[in-house]
């Protein structure tokens, strides 16, 4: 989903006639924590999915951590009007997964429409909604079925569209153009 939204954000940038030159990749502060994050997260699914690791306090302050990552990344681009929409849908996604448990609840109907048929549980950091999932309405509830089949909650959505507005503002940004002509000469 976000590989796609990338995509449309690109394709949009030039439609409005913008440039992929534009974007200035220096305005963004402290990348390297959502690059931590994601590699955190990546170890994590893969020592849970290889039972290395079971869904309890370790990954919860793993996922502490992962968030704290993130949230930082979101405060030192405050001043980035898209990248606050993005540190929302994380803020929504903290919630939901903080509230029960560690874990991301999803809509088992969901996935079971996408043709699965072992324990969300099994796919890393999730549980199943149920009758004590808190904010289940911030959960994997939604079908996405393009560009990979798969389950997003709304959280997923709000941090695709502060990233897609970011891309698509920034390749409209003519300042870096002039910065880049300038220097060019």
């Amino acid at each position: 989903m976000f590989l796609l939204a990338l995509i449309i954000a690109v394709l949009i940038g030039y439609v409005l006639k913008g440039s992929i030159k534009n974007i200035d990749a220096a305005k963004i502060k402290g990348l390297y924590f959502v690059i931590a994050a994601f590699i955190l997260e990546f170890i994590m699914i893969k020592m849970l999915k290889s039972k290395y690791l079971t869904i309890g306090a370790i990954t919860y302050i793993l996922d502490l951590i992962m968030y704290g990552l993130l949230l930082s990344f979101v405060y030192l681009n405050k001043n980035s009007k898209c990248i606050i929409v993005l540190g929302i849908g994380i803020l929504l996604n903290a919630v939901v997964i903080f509230s029960n448990g560690g874990t991301m609840p999803v809509d088992i109907e969901a996935v079971r429409t996408l043709g699965f048929t072992g324990q969300v549980s099994s796919q890393g950091l999730y549980s199943e909604v149920n009758a004590e999932t808190r904010f289940a309405f911030l959960g994997d509830i939604f079908l996405v079925k393009y560009p990979k089949p798969g389950v997003a909650s709304l959280g997923d959505f709000i941090e695709v569209i502060g990233m897609a507005l970011y891309i698509i503002t920034e390749m409209k940004n003519k300042k870096s153009k002039i910065i880049y002509t300038k220097i060019e000469q």
